[in-house]
């Protein structure tokens, strides 16, 4: 289960916040992305309903989103953050993936009715909303990291290179 911690994150370097974000919380994400996906395969085999398949289509694309957009930060983010490089680069496809993701979870929540657990559903049906819940709360919570913390050291090293 994913716990949000309180940290400082003001007293983060750079790379002390892309290894924590790298080594505790991806991890704890893409195990919640198996557990769901088999969580929804089985509710697929055991009832086959309209609302399943919108939910297993929607989860199977903000699944390719979040890993897409996790592996841009773990390849060309990080490693950038890390050496401290000056170039300017640009965060708008970032941005967009954001959006996309921020989106699609807005679609998901809506289809099961603000994760609102019914009382007819069977216990994987309630596992399943749940660790949706918590996964919507971890990339949330990881993607509000990325914009307050790391984008803006990006977007303060840009503009001081255009300062000089």
């Amino acid at each position: 289960m994913f716990i949000l911690s309180i940290n400082r994150f003001d007293d983060f370097s750079a790379k002390a916040l892309c290894d924590f974000i790298n080594d505790k919380l991806y991890p704890e994400i893409f195990s919640v992305l198996e557990s769901i996906d088999m969580h929804i395969f089985e509710l697929m085999m055991e009832k086959n309903s309209q609302l399943n398949d919108i939910v297993n289509c929607n989860f199977q694309i903000v699944s390719k989103e979040i890993k897409m957009l996790f592996s841009k930060y773990e390849v060309l983010m990080f490693p950038r953050l890390i050496s401290m490089d000056n170039s300017t680069i640009s965060l708008t496809p970032i941005i967009d993936n954001h959006k996309r993701v921020y989106k699609i979870f807005k679609k998901i929540r809506h289809l099961l009715d603000d994760y609102e657990i019914q009382a007819t559903w069977s216990l994987k049906q309630k596992k399943c909303i749940n660790e949706l819940y918590v996964l919507e709360q971890s990339v949330l919570y990881v993607l509000y990291l990325k914009e307050n913390f790391l984008l803006a050291e990006i977007k303060n090293t840009s503009r001081n290179e255009i300062a000089r």
